[in-house]
């Protein structure tokens, strides 16, 4: 007979076990901001380090300003804010949640960009909310596009030298060089 609930190498009714993360207890002291490629800055914490399975942490992404706002209650976190930060699936720092705010200085969220310094907008991206730079010759974007087609890989860690050095001492911002290299590149 034939069974449709078996496979050759599952079982319908096969069960993934994965325990409980552990969360720990620190401080918050920064919020930095990492940007992309397309321009969207994500938010990290920074906070006083902990040994967590084993390893030292201090920085975990909150993804964007929705997540943040969630987390914190607010978009301008104090510093020194106890959170409770944990490994998803034992990897991943993660921060779980903020106690109430009220504890020192509020971080306030970045106006310009730390990169090129034109002003940032807060933009809808599906449901949440993102902080992005406009400016479509933002060096930070540039080293991303750079970033993400060569893929660091060792061959062309060479050629992503040249090009971070090209847009270091010559100041070459026009994403349009980038696309004229890529043809020479193939």
């Amino acid at each position: 007979t034939f069974d449709t609930t078996r496979t050759d190498k599952f079982f319908n009714n096969a069960v993934a076990w994965k325990p409980a993360n552990e969360t720990y207890d620190t401080k918050l002291l920064d919020i930095e901001y990492t940007i992309g490629r397309t321009g969207k800055l994500t938010p990290v914490a920074v906070f006083e380090p902990v040994d967590i399975l084993g390893s030292e942490c201090e920085r975990a992404s909150l993804h964007n300003l929705s997540i943040m706002e969630q987390i914190f209650g607010t978009l301008c976190p104090d510093k020194g804010t106890p959170i409770k930060v944990f490994k998803a699936d034992l990897i991943i720092p993660q921060v779980e949640s903020a106690e109430e705010n009220g504890v020192g200085l509020p971080i306030p969220i970045l106006e310009n960009c730390p990169i090129c310094g034109e002003k940032l907008i807060i933009k809808q991206d599906n449901d949440s909310k993102v902080l992005f730079c406009p400016n479509e010759q933002c060096e930070g974007k540039f080293l991303n596009i750079v970033d993400h087609y060569l893929h660091l890989s060792p061959h062309s860690m060479l050629t992503f030298c040249i090009v971070l050095l090209l847009i270091v001492n010559l100041e070459v911002l026009m994403i349009q060089i980038f696309f004229q290299m890529e043809f020479l590149l193939v």
